[in-house]
């Protein structure tokens, strides 16, 4: 991933369970999100991560078509 590539720390999940057993406030200068995943989509994960950290930058990306 280009990120680690850079020398940043990159930790990634494919259940959006996963990611909140292991969120803690201020470990994370940024998590990105895609809207569409399995038994949780993006926003309601990002909402329950911003209950854990106000000021964790938070970044949308999905490759679901919106507007077919």
């Amino acid at each position: 991933m280009g990120l680690q590539a850079n020398g940043l720390k990159v930790n990634t999940f494919n259940d959006p369970q996963l990611p909140l057993s292991e969120f803690k406030e201020g470990v994370y200068d940024l998590v990105i999100l895609d809207y569409k995943m399995p038994k949780m989509n993006g926003f309601e994960l990002y909402r329950k991560i911003r209950m854990m950290d106000e000021k964790v930058g938070v970044c949308f990306l999905t490759a679901f078509d919106l507007h077919p």
